[in-house]
């Protein structure tokens, strides 16, 4: 059975309706709200629950009849985040367990998991996904809609066939599926100086472009060793023994052998392979969602060693992907 890592919700006393929790979460009657709630007894901006220094906190916006925290469901004993005056509110810090009364007890919610908020999209009807190493990836009658992922700088870039542009947190996108709200909590992480790559070290310097890369790649004889080398501007970078390896030779593969079975097409078009083949590979396995996430991955490792285009080492069209590197070489050892 599928294993779900931990993530923050809150979870209606009565009627078991449950939120997961994004980073930020505005509770009220107004239409924007995370948690929209229709008593007339809640205001329409009622309160305001958030991350902040690894703990859940919740501050009363200044509503009628004020919020009350109570430190579990059994408690007898509460604690009033001021109503009526935002500038006087108590921001209150919330454990796993905790209750949370907004204006009334019949809108009394649970916390149910006080773990750290991840990136998520949710959509208009309810449905969540979840972020997996950084990346949302958003399907749709087997077809990847969008992909959204955490880029170096803590900021997010929603991916989507036509294109690619930032997006942030609580910002609403329309998918053929209907309207999403993405949940991006920041990442106040920051990258070392120094980046290493399975066995090799990759120390920052200037800027060093896609357009200098050569990929090698060296598979042996019975093909589970895949090694690929980047080389260009007097430099290079080894990526030995990690799973997107495989992807990256079938793409490669496929733009060697259009170059040599279409020489009199056009440059621009070697090389596409399609996703549904893409789907085959042992890696893969099947999965939509596993293709964008291993690219990710590979991005990752370029972005880390300095080069300033890394998005593009997969390029995209409708149904297909190819390696956006034309100098290539493979050796079957």
């Amino acid at each position: 059975m599928r294993q779900f890592a931990p993530m923050a919700y809150l979870q209606r006393c009565e009627g078991g309706r449950r939120i997961t929790l994004g980073a930020v979460c505005l509770v009220g009657r107004e239409r924007h709200c995370t948690l929209r709630l229709s008593h007339a007894f809640v205001s329409g901006l009622h309160a305001r629950l958030s991350w902040h220094d690894d703990q859940w906190l919740v501050r009363d916006l200044g509503s009628r009849n004020g919020t009350l925290v109570y430190p579990t469901l059994g408690s007898v004993r509460g604690t009033l985040a001021y109503a009526g005056r935002p500038d006087a509110a108590l921001v209150v810090t919330l454990f796993e367990g905790a209750l949370i009364e907004f204006g009334g007890e019949q809108e009394r919610w649970c916390l149910g998991d006080a773990s750290a908020p991840r990136a998520c999209a949710r959509r208009e009807d309810g449905k969540v996904v979840v972020a997996d190493n950084g990346v949302i990836t958003i399907l749709g009658n087997g077809q990847t809609l969008c992909v959204v992922a955490q880029q170096a700088d803590a900021r997010w870039k929603l991916q989507l066939p036509s294109e690619t542009k930032p997006v942030f947190d609580q910002q609403q996108i329309e998918l053929s599926d209907g309207r999403w709200t993405l949940e991006l909590p920041a990442d106040l992480s920051h990258s070392s100086s120094t980046v290493t790559h399975g066995p090799a070290s990759v120390e920052r310097a200037a800027a060093w472009s896609r357009s200098q890369l050569a990929l090698h790649i060296s598979v042996s004889h019975d093909g589970d060793d895949i090694d690929v080398v980047f080389r260009g501007g007097g430099r290079s970078l080894r990526l030995a023994g990690y799973v997107f390896n495989e992807l990256l030779l079938s793409l490669a593969h496929a733009r060697l052998e259009d170059r040599q079975t279409h020489p009199s097409r056009h440059a621009s078009e070697h090389g596409w392979v399609t996703v549904e083949k893409l789907l085959r590979l042992p890696t893969v396995r099947g999965d939509p969602r596993r293709i964008p996430q291993l690219v990710h991955a590979l991005r990752g490792h370029l972005r880390k060693a300095g080069v300033a285009d890394y998005d593009g080492i997969v390029q995209a069209r409708a149904g297909k992907r190819r390696v956006g590197v034309s100098k290539i070489t493979i050796a079957f050892l």
